[in-house]
């Protein structure tokens, strides 16, 4: 009975002793990162992946710039951190990890902080000596803070055709998502870039900004052979995604894209049927082609 009572006694000292040492581990959790458990869900699980440096200046290895937050409160850190992605001087790699650390930050400061923030991504985006990754990374952060206050920045941008693509196309993308979107710049670009990709973001970006009053530029494009291939089929699953947006059914549409249901481009015969089923309703016959032809830029 005895050794019964003694070994629930020290089941119980150690039951209590873990508990206490749950409790000032918990409370020493607080005490030294009360920033940390504020923030959102998905900015602790990101940081989580990467180790906390201690200081982003001078830290010889790359961490998660979302760990930084934490040092990020205090003005003078943000000061210097803006510093440090100007400074052309400073390595690449740090540059970059500045400015992406200080868009994560953008998302949650105040409104003002965020014009500020703006106009400083837009500095780099706009200065060509910097590396095409770090303009990039300022495009992307000036695209989570929504509209853009200097949208010549993002038009040029859009237009450099010695850029690399995704450069262009994202700067399309922020276009698309601010007031008044160049719906002529689109065009352009859905006509002559030389990239694939930024023609495909530039028609996207007419089928959700434009009104159907681009209608006839988009077919004068599909029509002109002298266009390429994939300019013509986009601006025909332009005209195709601006019916369903909103619900078109215009003769004068239909009558302009059936001739180009026997184009000699399988590509744009394909694409011409897809539009008119759309703004019909009913099915249209094409001529058959080679599936490879489907692929031609």
């Amino acid at each position: 009975m005895k050794k019964t009572t003694k070994k629930a006694i020290k089941i119980s000292l150690i039951a209590l002793l873990s508990i206490v040492i749950l409790f000032i581990g918990f409370n020493l959790l607080l005490l030294y990162t009360p920033f940390w458990i504020l923030m959102p869900r998905e900015i602790q699980e990101e940081a989580v992946q990467f180790k906390l440096s201690k200081n982003l200046k001078e830290s010889s290895t790359l961490d998660n710039p979302t760990a930084s937050l934490l040092f990020l409160s205090n003005k003078s850190e943000r000061e210097e951190m803006i510093s440090l992605m100007f400074d052309k001087n400073k390595p690449l790699e740090k540059r970059y990890l500045a400015l992406k650390t200080l868009g994560v930050w953008a998302k949650y400061s105040s409104f003002e902080e965020r014009e500020e923030l703006g106009e400083f991504f837009e500095e780099i985006i706009s200065d060509l000596e910097n590396p095409e990754s770090l303009r990039l990374e300022a495009l992307y952060n000036l695209k989570s803070l929504g509209k853009a206050k200097n949208t010549n920045i993002l038009k040029e941008t859009a237009m450099q055709n010695n850029t690399s693509p995704e450069l262009r196309w994202t700067a399309i993308i922020n276009l698309a998502e601010n007031q008044n979107p160049p719906q002529e710049l689109f065009l352009e670009r859905l006509k002559n870039d030389p990239d694939d990709t930024v023609r495909f973001k530039a028609a996207q970006a007419i089928w959700e900004t434009a009104s159907p009053e681009i209608i006839p530029a988009l077919l004068d494009i599909a029509s002109d052979k002298n266009n390429r291939p994939s300019s013509r089929d986009y601006a025909i699953s332009a005209i195709r995604n601006l019916a369903v947006k909103r619900d078109i059914k215009n003769e004068e549409e239909i009558d302009d894209l059936v001739p180009l249901l026997k184009d000699e481009e399988y590509r744009v015969r394909v694409s011409a049927s897809e539009a008119l089923l759309a703004l019909t309703g009913k099915d249209w016959a094409i001529e058959p082609g080679d599936e490879e032809s489907l692929f031609r830029e």
